[in-house]
């Protein structure tokens, strides 16, 4: 299988798709589904309101990148388990490998926390989390431009601002671990002590942050802690930002449907989107695995005839 062996190539590559992520749900995607019959709302208050999320994600996801940039030359190729860098990185996760994988740590989330929005709305809960996303502007929306909006820009331009602060702080707990030259003994402690503080500072950008937009009364704190404390957790334990950004949009996504349709309704798309979901996988496992299988098949072949 085709690796990317050279560090610096495989960040830049990194970078390079987490940019092109953020810009196609945070600003290309959303305002083609917002301008187009789909959306049904004009177009200035559709820009107005893009402008709330598209600026500060904008800014987010450019520092963010600097410092992962800084980081890819700041820190040593054995010393990436501090580097601060979480876009993508499996050596900082504490599951299996198989796991880290980017299908897996999309997927797999995905599947998860689907079939929690199925309990959820077979038992007539409005979200398996408890996150609100109240309407701050009025506006004309169609229900499935509606849902989507909700989804995109909504969620990963809010994620963007947790995934600088947890590069940010991570760098700098890097550099303060590089620069008193703690052990690499020490690395399982540095570990232990970046979940916590990724955990924490998780929880305050989520109460910060929701206090900003939509402000909530005391009974909502505790849900909101609780839901960015597990966003933040799933980061930091996997090493990477997938997860955290699929847990955001499942919410959101069974947040809005509860809005926006009748019990019965919800339960039949909560349904149809786990098996949707849970289909699509199998088959990208299946072409995954027959293709890898080949390759290897292939190349068993090659060196059969040049030994021969």
């Amino acid at each position: 299988m085709f690796k990317i062996e050279n560090r610096e190539i495989k960040y830049v590559l990194i970078i390079l798709l987490y940019v092109a992520w953020k810009g196609l749900t945070i600003a290309l995607i959303p305002m083609g589904v917002g301008l187009s019959k789909l959306g049904g709302f004009e177009s200035e208050s559709v820009l107005t309101k893009f402008m709330f999320y598209i600026g500060p994600a904008a800014f987010f996801t450019i520092a963010t990148v600097a410092l992962l940039i800084f980081a890819l030359f700041y820190f040593k190729d054995d010393e990436e388990i501090i580097n601060g860098v979480y876009i993508l990185n499996p050596r900082k996760s504490i599951f299996p490998h198989f796991l880290t994988h980017p299908l897996n740590l999309f997927f797999i989330p995905l599947i998860f926390f689907s079939f929690l929005g199925v309990l959820t709305s077979l038992t007539g809960q409005q979200s398996f989390i408890g996150t609100e996303i109240p309407i701050t502007i009025e506006q004309q929306f169609t229900p499935t431009a509606d849902i989507f909006f909700a989804v995109y820009p909504a969620s990963p331009a809010e994620q963007s601002g947790l995934e600088f602060l947890i590069t940010l702080l991570m760098v700098m707990f890097g550099i303060a671990f590089k620069k008193f030259k703690l052990p690499k003994d020490s690395y399982i402690l540095y570990t232990a002590v970046g979940i916590l503080i990724i955990i924490l500072a998780s929880i305050v950008y989520g109460v910060v942050n929701h206090q900003l937009r939509y402000g909530f009364d005391e009974r909502s704190v505790t849900s909101v802690i609780l839901f960015w404390g597990y966003d933040g957790g799933l980061m930091a334990l996997t090493g990477s930002f997938i997860p955290g950004q699929v847990t955001h949009d499942v919410n959101n996504f069974y947040e809005k449907i509860g809005d926006k349709f009748s019990d019965d309704t919800i339960r039949a798309i909560s349904i149809l989107t786990f098996i949707l979901i849970i289909i699509i996988y199998v088959i990208l496992m299946y072409v995954m695995r027959n293709s890898l299988f080949k390759l290897k098949v292939k190349e068993v072949f090659e060196n059969v005839s040049n030994n021969g």
